[in-house]
């Protein structure tokens, strides 16, 4: 397929319109069935299901706006309100309530211009990829702001334990989130990103920069933060807050408890590894390890 980015750019520009793949393949010159061949083996993923995925990422960004569900349904071409939801839940993993009533803000993946470029179907890259090492980059990019609170020295332990169905605890003793300063302060760390199990595959280089991508790959994921007498309790199902946020007093001294199980759905059958775990650890928490405890439970 030689202009795939024109058709990527036609389907952003009428992403509300009843658009399919004879109209698609009219624009790009080709016939229905050549079209199709040619968009499944370029992106990975059938031209319906791609326009389905980006018009439910679309409707988020409506959602937070307060539009009605079944006005959003209507605006995006769905049968009805009960298909948008069903559609919506299947990808997201939340109902678009509880996605309206708790969450903040959301940020609208760009289409990946280097997804025009691959020649690769979804499988083929599947294979390729290094699911168990993805995996742990989650656990590392969460052990990374503890590390970075042990060398500022406000850390004096942290705590790594496994825990049944394959999550894992990661606790600290540092100051814990100022949470008191906002209630928007949670979201700005932990939600915006919505990532599909196909973004995550057809993905060339996911950078793991940020706690929201974290989140946005656990089926769940349990914030605990103890500050100044007081619990703060959030939990998120695929980075989605499942309600408002939990506060009630507690003499717990201060620190951080993020507990969060990888989608097995992306992650399927990888398993924690403590051995690279520890050689993580021992690699990139030199400074740490100089005034901090770390300890790796079974």
């Amino acid at each position: 397929m030689n202009d795939l980015e024109g058709v990527i750019d036609y389907i952003e520009e009428n992403i509300t319109e009843d658009i399919g793949l004879k109209d698609i393949a009219a624009y790009a010159g080709y016939s229905p069935f050549h079209f199709s061949r040619s968009f499944v083996k370029t992106v990975g993923l059938p031209v319906s299901e791609y326009i389905r995925i980006r018009k439910l990422q679309h409707s988020v960004l409506d959602l937070l706006d307060g539009m009605k569900i079944i006005d959003i349904a209507i605006k995006y071409s769905f049968d009805s309100h009960e298909g948008y939801t069903r559609s919506f839940k299947g990808l997201f993993g939340s109902s678009p309530n509880i996605v309206k009533r708790n969450m903040k803000e959301y940020l609208l993946p760009e289409v990946s211009k280097n997804l025009c470029k691959r020649n690769l179907n979804v499988n083929e890259e599947v294979e390729k990829m290094d699911l168990n090492s993805g995996m742990h980059m989650l656990l590392f990019e969460v052990l990374k702001n503890c590390l970075e609170e042990a060398k500022e020295g406000f850390c004096s332990e942290i705590v790594v334990s496994f825990l049944e169905g394959n999550g894992v605890r990661i606790s600290d003793d540092g100051r814990g989130i100022p949470v008191e300063k906002g209630e928007d302060i949670l979201p700005k760390i932990f939600e915006g990103k919505l990532i599909s199990k196909k973004e995550y595959l057809l993905a060339d280089n996911l950078v793991l920069d940020e706690i929201k991508t974290v989140n946005a790959l656990s089926e769940r994921m349990k914030v605990t933060v103890y500050r100044n007498g007081k619990c703060y309790l959030q939990d998120y199902i695929k980075g989605i807050a499942q309600h408002p946020l939990i506060e009630t007093p507690d003499a717990h001294k201060s620190g951080v408890v993020i507990e969060f199980t990888p989608d097995s759905d992306i992650f399927m059958n990888c398993r924690w590894n403590k051995e690279e775990i520890s050689r993580w650890i021992s690699e990139n928490g030199v400074d740490a390890l100089k005034t901090c405890k770390i300890i790796i439970n079974d």
